[in-house]
């Protein structure tokens, strides 16, 4: 069970991280996004950060999550650059490449889990209130 909830968390941290480069040019809502997801990223981070009022005493925890977040997105991006290149020829083939990112995801996850606990942590209990309906609301689909 612990396990299970520890991935749950990780798909909740991801989705805070990295949101933006997921919708690619069309965000939530179907607006308008640029092409760039380290500008997107950006901005969606800069959202949450406002969202939640970060203060003072909690920017040293919110700049490691970010800096996580960044780092973690320019290794994912590298990752489909390099399979876009050496596309796998047979189905076989394919299907453990799908394995070997899913697993480059989940290592990606593992990656930002103590990061976003450390954030999470020096929220008061209005702001992981907020976060939480923050990752409530990303996670729904019309």
């Amino acid at each position: 069970m612990k396990k299970v909830g520890r991935v749950l968390l990780a798909i909740f941290v991801i989705g805070l991280a990295v949101p933006a480069y997921a919708y690619g040019p069309c965000g939530p809502g179907g607006k308008m996004q640029e092409r760039n997801p380290e500008a997107n990223l950006d901005r969606h981070l800069a959202r949450m950060k406002e969202a939640l009022g970060i203060t003072p005493d909690q920017e040293g925890a919110w700049s490691e999550y970010a800096q996580k977040a960044k780092g973690e997105m320019e290794q994912m991006r590298e990752a489909m650059r390099e399979a876009r290149q050496d596309m796998p020829q047979t189905a076989p083939q394919r299907f453990d490449r799908r394995i070997e990112m899913m697993k480059r995801r989940i290592a990606s996850l593992e990656n930002m889990d103590e990061a976003f606990k450390r954030l999470y942590g020096v929220l008061t209990p209005q702001q992981q209130a907020a976060a939480d309906r923050h990752f409530m609301m990303m996670h729904r689909r019309p």
